[in-house]
């Protein structure tokens, strides 16, 4: 949506709604995720969405640009070309839409355990992480709703201390909360990863404004001093290595999985990837469509051959070899 916001041009532009919604056409300056031209209905829903956390004005049927420091700072941080913002972009976006009321009480007042986290920083430190599941009726694969949950992790328990459900005739909240929200705050804001995990569901976590590649140094870093050093090999399920150091440190799954890539490559011989049948997998995940299937099989990590590995083996001879700074 910042590509939108650089049609305004010097600041100080203005555009009644079909003069905007031919210009956003015209430079393709916003596409749906199939990469098509938007609806009309669709560009409605945009202008809407920019309007309501306050990046956009409106007064006598024209749209401007509202004169916030956020704005200023998406601005410069961006070109109208931009599809992918950078982390100050990417922040600045975020504190828009966390400081409008409906985001926070409809979804991100969850991941809070007392008062709302109103800036990206503040959440990126404080946010707790959030579970969520569909409710479905025996023998039927018809979805009856949502449960989302909240949660206070301590080093071995999981407290639920917040629980919304979202079902019944609100079928489009769900919509515009799993799949409008959500995407947002995960692949737009990257507010938050999200994994799958038997018996919880999908499980949404805070993550670090980090670049992957310096997170991988980390998260390698914390993994090589895992390896226990009074035995030859040390195991670890992919599901504890999530829970440890992306729940735990608030690292994103690409930088595990990055992580996991180059350790293979450093030390060859020394890093065992034990796989796990794809059929077997399948069977321990709850969704019944493939897109969700897919989704839940992405806890896993996918080795070179596209196998889904589900646990490692690291040799001990690992733990006193510094890969972390030769990577």
């Amino acid at each position: 949506m910042a590509r939108v916001l650089h049609l305004f041009g010097g600041r100080h532009a203005e555009f009644k709604a079909k003069d905007l919604n031919y210009r956003i056409i015209e430079t393709g300056a916003y596409q749906t995720e199939r990469r098509t031209q938007p609806s009309t209905t669709t560009l409605y829903h945009c202008r809407n969405t920019l309007l309501q956390i306050g990046a956009l004005t409106k007064a006598d049927g024209h749209y401007r640009l509202a004169q916030r420091p956020e704005i200023e700072t998406i601005l410069s941080n961006t070109e109208p070309s931009t599809e992918k913002l950078n982390w100050e972009a990417c922040n600045a976006f975020a504190d828009l839409v966390l400081q409008n009321t409906d985001c926070q009480t409809a979804f991100f007042s969850l991941f809070s355990r007392q008062g709302w986290l109103r800036s990206a920083a503040d959440f990126r430190e404080g946010a707790i992480p959030v579970s969520w599941r569909s409710t479905q009726a025996q023998g039927s694969r018809d979805r009856l709703g949502v449960i989302l949950e909240s949660e206070g992790s301590g080093e071995h328990r999981s407290l639920a201390t917040k629980r919304v459900t979202i079902g019944g005739n609100r079928s489009q909240d769900i919509c515009s909360i799993l799949y409008g929200v959500r995407y947002w705050a995960r692949d737009e804001l990257r507010l938050v990863d999200e994994y799958f995990s038997l018996g919880r569901g999908s499980v949404m976590f805070p993550i670090r404004a980090e670049n992957t590649e310096a997170a991988t140094v980390v998260v390698m870093d914390r993994i090589i001093k895992s390896v226990a050093e009074d035995r030859a090999w040390t195991r670890f399920s992919l599901q504890d290595m999530i829970s440890r150091y992306c729940v735990g440190e608030r690292y994103a799954l690409a930088a595990l999985h990055l992580a996991i890539k180059k350790l293979v490559a450093s030390a060859p011989g020394k890093v065992v990837l034990i796989p796990s049948a794809e059929s077997f997998a399948a069977n321990t995940l709850s969704a019944t469509f493939p897109g969700t299937r897919a989704h839940e099989l992405g806890s896993y990590y996918r080795d070179g051959s596209g196998r889904l590995i589900s646990h490692i083996r690291l040799h001990v001879s690992i733990a006193r070899m510094n890969y972390a700074q030769s990577a």
